[in-house]
């Protein structure tokens, strides 16, 4: 079992050779793409972002070095998602967001779905290869946008609107002159 989990991914680069290629193409692409950093983008937002850029680089990483496993792909999902199984229940980033800021947690589910939908076909390989049950990676990514979906948020004004800017301030006494020391 051990053994066909190490060398599922040459097994899977070797028998179906268009699938790491087209799921690094699409990995590279989606890199590129949601790793532009928007100023608009609250840091909380902007935190989501990185790490499901970081994610897609792990994966892209051990994909290229034809190394990975399903473990690896199910591991990274739940880190980015969560779940509540009963031995060990893990709150995920996306659970934890949900319970902060669920407008956030709306864009990430969107990105964690795009995500899934790249490396589902090759998580659905490597699973059938070491032969375990495949993962429903279509599913994975549908539920979490269905968890958000039903939200009715308000509109919440960006965090620059209540931060006063510096003219609003009115100085009474300066408290010293030259540096802080």
């Amino acid at each position: 079992m051990e053994e066909k989990k190490r060398t599922a991914a040459k097994v899977v680069t070797t028998l179906f050779p268009r699938i790491p290629k087209v799921t690094t193409v699409l990995l590279e692409f989606f890199i590129r793409r949601e790793s532009k950093v928007e100023l608009a983008r609250e840091p909380l937002s902007h935190f989501c972002q990185e790490e499901v850029v970081l994610a897609a680089q792990d994966i892209l990483e051990k994909l290229n070095r034809q190394v990975i496993t399903f473990q690896d792909v199910r591991d990274t999902a739940e880190n980015l998602i969560g779940h509540n199984k009963f031995p060990r229940p893990c709150a995920g980033l996306h659970a934890l967001t949900y319970k902060k800021a669920q407008d956030i947690a709306k864009d990430l589910g969107d990105s964690i779905r795009k995500l899934t939908i790249i490396i589902g076909e090759l998580a659905t390989s490597l699973e059938k290869i070491s032969d375990v049950p495949p993962t429903d990676w279509m599913g994975v990514g549908d539920a979490i946008v269905a968890k958000t979906e039903r939200l009715n948020m308000a509109e919440i004004a960006p965090f620059w609107t209540y931060i006063p800017k510096m003219g609003d301030f009115l100085s009474v006494k300066l408290l010293g002159a030259g540096g802080f020391g």
